[in-house]
């Protein structure tokens, strides 16, 4: 079986998505999100990068079934991402994605996209990112989700494009933000790293008024100081 099918086979796994999915019965939320793997990951050769923003704000927010089947649910997050986020991908977000993995020779298909929010709100304005009280909800289920996801998944690098959002939730696995190591640009932070049980992190910032060269660069130092393999010229 495939990394993607054991992740997605595993009883613990499905579990915690049913719960996850329980929390959006009585709100305005999307669908709990489950991470895209591409159908190459783990194959020899290709790095293996989980990418995680913060949360997506609508896939299939308007078919909620009574219970959440992982494997349907998988199909059809799958096909709204091909359909949607196309018109995604001029966006900020997309844009420093695809110019950091250029660092690695690597495109946005070629690595897992995840979100450290499985639920997200429908505030366009907000980009999805949920309220306080969703994230209290959900927070300990995405953290169980997460946890196997690393186990399954077997990342060597993960980034949490998540700006100020790490501090909400994600101490229990990404660790003290004073154990970080953090890279400014101008007044800004942009990027940090950190090793947590034995998988490299890099944190970057969401003020995406920071310009893109500088978002590279920081990203670049970050691997550097990891050890992780840049682009040959």
């Amino acid at each position: 079986m495939s990394l993607k099918s054991n992740l997605l086979s595993d009883p613990a796994y499905q579990d915690t998505y049913e719960a996850l999915h329980a929390l959006t019965k009585e709100r305005v939320t999307s669908q709990p999100f489950i991470p895209l793997i591409p159908d190459n990951y783990g194959e020899a050769g290709k790095a293996r990068i989980m990418w995680c923003g913060a949360a997506t704000n609508g896939w299939d927010q308007d078919k909620k079934p009574d219970v959440l089947d992982i494997h349907t649910a998988n199909k059809e997050n799958e096909v709204w991402a091909r359909e949607s986020l196309p018109d995604y991908y001029g966006r900020p977000f997309w844009n420093i994605q695809a110019a950091c993995l250029n660092e690695i020779d690597l495109t946005v298909h070629d690595v897992v996209w995840n979100n450290i929010y499985k639920i997200g709100g429908l505030d366009n304005e907000k980009r999805g990112v949920p309220s306080d009280s969703l994230i209290l909800a959900q927070r300990d289920l995405c953290l169980q989700a997460f946890e196997i996801e690393m186990m399954h998944l077997k990342p060597e690098l993960v980034v949490l494009h998540v700006g100020g959002l790490i501090d909400l939730a994600w101490k229990e696995f990404a660790g003290p933000w004073a154990d970080w190591t953090i890279c400014k640009a101008d007044k800004y932070q942009v990027a940090g790293h950190y090793i947590q049980k034995g998988v490299p992190m890099i944190w970057l910032s969401r003020a995406y008024n920071i310009r893109k060269v500088d978002y590279v660069s920081a990203f670049n130092l970050q691997l550097k100081a990891l050890g992780f393999p840049l682009k040959t010229a």
